[in-house]
Order: structure tokens, then C-alpha cells, then sequence
């Protein structure tokens, strides 16, 4: 119940039913899940009203080119997610943290030689391009040497 702007759990069962007659509009259907707490059952109104929400919420975009290189049916999503930050050039490397005010050593923390960004984890780093030619070879995928761009 809320009192004078403080909430608390109602004291007798007069008072918990009043907390359910407040509205004509209110229907109270509560189902317990093992332990976890409780959940209302949604309405079909409210149900499609959050549909629409999320609809006009959502951005549409064009697809890209590379979406089903990312997006597919048995992906791992944490891999997924991954190298959607890669492909959109948003991990944490070296050159974003300095540009966040972050500042630690710029260099590749695999091959020490150049500057950490993503076009060189990617595809400049002598480690990381072994590693990457060798998943290629063994997946019978065609080399990539461009960069991002």
C-alpha cells in the first residue's frame, strides 16, 4: 500500500483487499513461480499495446551485408554480440580508451610493434594474422587482407 508517498505491505486482509478494489479495471491474477516470486499474468490488451510500443520504438534500418555472417540461426550469442562490436569497430582497444580519457600503454598488447586499433588487431597483427589465416585454411575460407573499411 502506499501512504503518504512510502510504500508498505498491507497489515490485515481488510487492507489487502482494498488494494485490490481500487479500480473496476483491475483484474488480480497472480501465478507463483517456484521460489522465484511472483509475476501478473498480462492482458491481451496490455499485450498488444506493448507491441506496439516496441514497434514504433525500434529503428529500422537497412540490412548489411554482413547481418548473416553475425546473425544466424545456431550462433552462439555471446559470439555473435562479439563480433557485432568488431564489425562496428566498438571493442575496447587501446585507441578507444585513449580517446575516452583512458590513457595505459597504446601498444598491441599481442605483438608490441604498432598501435592497438581494430583494423590492426584484425588484420595487421602478425599474431592475430596467423591465428585468423590459420582458421581460414582450416574452414577452406578465402583470406581476408583488407580492413574494415
Amino acid at each position: 500500500m502506499i501512504k503518504t508517498k512510502t510504500f508498505s505491505f498491507p497489515n490485515t486482509s481488510q487492507e489487502a483487499k482494498a488494494c485490490h478494489s481500487m479500480s473496476p479495471h483491475d483484474r488480480p491474477s497472480w501465478k507463483t513461480r517456484s521460489n522465484e516470486g511472483f509475476f501478473r499474468k498480462l492482458g491481451q490488451g496490455e499485450i498488444e499495446l506493448i507491441l506496439k510500443i516496441k514497434i514504433q520504438l525500434r529503428i529500422h534500418r537497412q540490412m548489411v551485408e554482413w547481418h548473416d555472417i553475425v546473425w544466424f540461426k545456431n550462433a552462439i550469442p555471446r559470439h555473435s554480440f562479439l563480433l557485432w562490436m568488431a564489425v562496428q569497430q566498438k571493442l575496447t582497444t587501446q585507441d578507444r580508451l585513449h580517446r575516452f580519457g583512458i590513457h595505459g600503454p597504446n601498444r598491441c598488447s599481442l605483438c608490441l610493434r604498432n598501435n592497438e586499433d581494430h583494423n590492426h588487431l584484425f588484420f595487421e597483427c602478425a599474431y592475430t594474422k596467423a591465428i585468423w589465416w590459420d582458421v581460414c585454411d582450416r574452414c577452406d575460407i578465402p583470406r581476408m587482407t583488407k580492413g574494415w573499411d
